[in-house]
Parts: structure tokens; sequence; C-alpha cells
């Protein structure tokens, strides 16, 4: 048996879009693919300011056809039942006994009472996987809110949602259970592709079988945010940078799966000139994942960029470096597997554009349909050959 990280996104930096909360219930929900009977949940104040005090933590399972809630057990730190979340820190709590199994789903709640400032979290859209909802507790009694009357980074885009406090579970498993990492920018972080490859897994009969989401909206391989923009960031350190440090945070990993490039290549037109580096550098950048990987005896599956045709940064010149860039992807014998995302998704007939369907909107991010089809791109039986 070993402890296995089955549940986790990247935490965000939002020290530049704070948000106040105060006698907060938050609500959250996870659909299992693995069978345990002991796990523990992770926390994080990766990027707060004061402490976030968590006066009540709780968890139960709830079964996924009748929604009947199991018994509701409380989570404890160091046997402490208030937890209280130093600013920049990571805990992980005591060892629970709950018994769940693959598409049972686990509830967790948590309960903030005092006044607090939230300037860390994780942030997603796809509701596939995961669910949370948020309460006011007055007078013993709790009140729905929409979470864009809480949080700015909803506010500012009511499509996705925010999580805080909580920022990963961990199971104890057999050892021949396996992780996957998805690894990226928005596209990922977004969850549809990520969300639908675990749907993909679960109805499968793929179970013992996790991914973890690894993208930061607004990365790119080779720099990360410009402090003159945002002096916080929102937008994440360069892959470069997170790469290792976040694939492998929890231990060891058997695939990631990158999809990472184009808000470089966004970057390179921008009309700045902040961005010079070459397309020879990104390339290089995109190699040294697999190198990265392949030191932790992890494989590696590169997607190529998607289509932006529509979306306000495109341009020929923009279009000709996406192409490049997915011919050279193609090709390159280092990665030890290729997705097609491009050619899943774009329209047929003018191929720098997604099709109708798979375009969220802007031209350049997947609606949920979008994100499943970059899923079914992904051979499930590769997957099961390259883990064994």
């Amino acid at each position: 048996m070993k402890w296995s990280n089955v549940w986790s996104y990247t935490q965000q930096d939002y020290r530049s879009w704070p948000s106040e909360i105060e006698n907060q219930l938050q609500v959250i929900r996870i659909r299992s693919n693995h069978h345990t009977k002991s796990l523990k949940l992770r926390f994080s104040n990766e990027y707060g300011q004061e402490n976030l005090i968590l006066e009540r933590v709780s968890i139960c399972q709830v079964d996924s056809k009748t929604l009947k809630r199991g018994e509701r057990k409380i989570v404890t730190v160091n046997c402490q039942e208030k937890i209280s979340i130093f600013p920049a820190a990571q805990l992980i709590s005591d060892e629970i006994q709950l018994e769940l199994n693959p598409g049972t789903i686990l509830e967790i709640e948590t309960v903030v009472k005092e006044r607090t400032i939230l300037r860390s979290g994780t942030v997603s859209y796809s509701r596939r996987e995961l669910a949370v909802s948020n309460y006011r507790l007055k007078d013993g009694k709790k009140e729905y809110v929409e979470q864009q009357t809480l949080f700015r980074m909803v506010k500012e885009n009511e499509r996705m949602f925010y999580i805080y406090g909580i920022s990963g579970l961990d199971f104890l498993v057999e050892d021949t259970a396996k992780t996957i990492v998805a690894f990226g920018d928005s596209l990922t972080q977004q969850g549809f592709w990520v969300d639908a490859l675990k749907t993909r897994f679960f109805r499968s009969g793929m179970h013992e079988l996790a991914v973890l989401n690894r993208g930061i909206g607004g990365s790119r391989v080779l720099k990360g945010q410009n402090p003159e923009n945002d002096r916080y960031t929102r937008h994440g350190n360069a892959g470069l940078f997170r790469f290792e440090r976040e694939v492998f945070m929890y231990g060891a990993v058997d695939v990631v799966i990158c999809l990472h490039g184009i808000n470089d290549i966004i970057s390179r037109h921008d009309g700045t000139g902040e961005y010079s580096y070459t397309l020879e550098e990104l390339k290089s950048g995109i190699g040294q994942y697999a190198a990265f990987a392949h030191q932790h005896g992890a494989k590696v599956i590169v997607g190529t960029l998607t289509p932006l045709g529509q979306s306000l940064f495109y341009s020929d010149d923009l279009e000709k470096e996406r192409q490049k860039i997915n011919t050279w992807i193609r090709r390159n014998k280092d990665f030890d597997g290729i997705a097609d995302f491009d050619f899943a998704v774009m329209d047929l007939e003018q191929n720098h554009r997604l099709q109708l369907t798979f375009d969220s909107g802007d031209g350049l991010h997947l609606s949920d349909l979008g994100g499943q089809k970059l899923a079914e791109t992904i051979d499930l039986s590769y997957i099961n050959s390259i883990i064994k």
C-alpha cells in the first residue's frame, strides 16, 4: 500500500484580487476513481497574508445515485479540530478512516467564522468531476450564496469557480495505482479536457488512476508574469520554473500530458517587443519538459497547440508559428506520445479556427464539448500500455 495524491490543483496567487469572507460554509464534492479505507486532506494558504482559520472541517461520502450522505467525520490536524493555516503554509490532516469506492462522491465541508481576506486558492471551470457551493451562516442556519457575490475572480469571470483552504486529497491505495498530471495554461486549468479524461477512465473501468490538474491561466513556457503588469503571480511563473516542482510535488508520477506554448506565441506578437524569444527557444523549453519528466521516470505525452483563429490575438504570422510548433511536436522523437489536439478540434474547412461547437465563444478557449473532444483524442490503450 502507498499514500497517493488523487486530487489537487495548482494554487493560484490572488493577492492582487483579494476577497473577504466571514461566517462561510464551503461545500466541495469530488468523485472518487479509487478504492480506499483511509484518506488525508491537504490544506494551503500559499499566497495568504494572514491566517486562514477553518473552525471546522468535516467529510462524508455521498451515494452517486441516491445522493444520500453517509456518516460525517470531523477532520483534524495534529488532533486539533480548529485548523489554522499560516500564510504560505501547507498542512496535511491526520488519517481519516472512511471507505470509498470508484464512483463514490466525497463531500468536504469547511467553516470560516472570522473575517478573513482570501488571497490564495484554486480556480477551475469544469463541473464534471468537481463541484463547490457556498453558504452564509447566520443564527444556526445556512443561506446559499452565489460565488460572484463573494469572490472577485468569479465576478470578473462568472464561468469559473473558486475553492479556498482545501488544496488536495490523498488516499491510501494499492501499489499498482497510477498518477497522470495534466500540465499547461488556461486550456488545462479550466478542466474541461482534464475532467473529461477522468470521466473516460471511470467509465472504461480504468480505476485506481488519478489525474491531477497543473494548469494556470496565462502561463507561458519561457517567461512568467510581468511584475510591471501585476506585481504578484496570478498568471504564474514560467513553465520551466513550475514544471518539476509542481508536477512531482506530491510524489511519483507515471505520465505527464502537456498542452502548453500558445501564450508564448501570442506574447511574441503583442506589439511590446518584451517577448523576443525565438521559436527555437520555445521548442527547447517544451523539450525540457520531457527531459525533466524522464529524469523522474515519467512518460510524456505532448499535445499540439489548438486553433485561435477567431480570437482577438489572431494574426497570420502567429498562425504560421503555431503550425511550425505543431509540425515539430508531431515529428518529435523525444516525446513518449503525441496527442493531436489541434486536428481534433479544428474547423476542417478553416483549420486556423476552432469548430464552432468546440469554441467557448472567444475563439481561443474550449467549450465543455471541446474539452471532451480533446479527451477522446488520447488513446486509452496507449495509456494502459505505458503505465503497466
